[in-house]
């Protein structure tokens, strides 16, 4: 089934004419799941203590399995957290439009986002997320005494700022979407632009 995601996040105009559009034209329309995001990052705001030096890491795991996207990708999170107009850990003032506490973005120092693959599941090791590329190490330049070197240490995953999650499209779809939907797809990229939150 064709299927589309914002790769930014939207007003809530936005959100509603985007699930209209898409139903209109019959393309399953999947929003970046914000709410959830916010939970777990408000939730560990209070469970963080703020770092205190550079041997502090605020370290917070996601296990983004079971998303509706794709079972073996972390865009949506990826999108939510750091794409280059409005990702919450690339603008401080979008986080807070999103009610994500300034505590959460002072205290946590990177998020490690993951899914867990048939190799996990079988053998209860969690090492094979480790021997995948399904998981990523996102850095938050905000968070006070970062320290990218130790995070690296600790995860032996490679650890990115933002801007370099390569989350920059305006649109994300599968390949039948795209095909089937090319010209949907252009009104719905301007309807994306004219409703990016800022």
């Amino acid at each position: 089934m064709p299927f589309l995601m914002p790769g930014v996040l939207l007003d809530s105009e936005g959100r509603s004419k985007l699930m209209e559009t898409c139903k209109n034209v019959g393309i399953q329309c999947l929003l970046p799941k914000v709410l959830k995001i916010k939970d777990f990052l408000n939730s560990a705001a209070e469970k963080f203590q703020e770092p205190e030096s550079t041997k502090h890491v605020n370290l917070l795991c996601i296990n983004w399995t079971g998303a509706a996207v794709d079972k073996n990708d972390i865009t949506e999170p990826l999108i939510i957290l750091s794409n280059l107009t409005n990702g919450v850990l690339s603008n401080k003032s979008i986080a807070e439009k999103c009610h994500i506490s300034s505590e959460a973005i002072n205290k946590i120092s990177a998020i490690m986002l993951y899914k867990l693959d048939l190799g996990t599941l079988l053998f209860s090791d969690f090492r094979y997320v480790f021997s995948t590329n399904k998981a990523k190490v996102l850095l938050n330049r905000f968070s006070k005494n970062l320290n990218v070197d130790t995070i690296h240490r600790i995860t032996k995953l490679s650890c990115i700022f933002p801007e370099e999650s390569l989350i920059s499209s305006s649109i994300f779809a599968n390949e039948v979407c795209y095909r089937k939907f090319k010209n949907e797809i252009s009104l719905l990229e301007r309807l994306v632009k004219e409703h990016t939150l800022s």
